[in-house]
């Protein structure tokens, strides 16, 4: 096991439907543009992101070049229960994580959910005018 790997995993939630790629912005650079930023603020260490949300609402030209970069699709609305459940679930998971970074629009359940033990918990938000 290499250095890179015996580090904790940060795990990417990104609610697409709050927080849709800008437009004129080449979807394929969404991932190597998170982990840039999260390079820069936690230096190397491994990165899972999940795109989460109603897909049906996406274009399937988007999804498909979302997903050509790795990230992986979660079909569930962010911040609702079976996304509690798929967080919890993969933050139980043996290795997983010390770091949840969440993207998202929708700020009306953040505080009372981010109570668990253990995590640093980073949050990403679009710029308010």
């Amino acid at each position: 096991m290499t250095e890179y790997e015996s580090k904790p995993t940060t795990g990417v939630w990104w609610d697409i439907n709050t927080c849709l790629v800008p437009g004129g912005y080449d979807p394929r650079r969404v991932r190597p543009s998170i982990e840039a930023a999260l390079f820069k603020l936690m230096g190397p260490h491994p990165v899972v992101i999940y795109c989460v949300g109603n897909l049906e609402y996406i274009s399937r030209t988007l999804l498909e070049e979302i997903s050509s970069s790795g990230i992986r699709f979660k079909h569930t609305p962010f911040g609702g229960v079976e996304f509690i459940r798929l967080l919890r679930t993969w933050c139980q998971e043996p290795g997983h994580p010390s770091t949840v970074f969440l993207i998202s629009g929708d700020e009306s359940w953040y505080t009372h959910r981010l109570a668990w033990s253990g995590f640093s918990w980073l949050r990403a938000y679009p710029a308010r005018s």
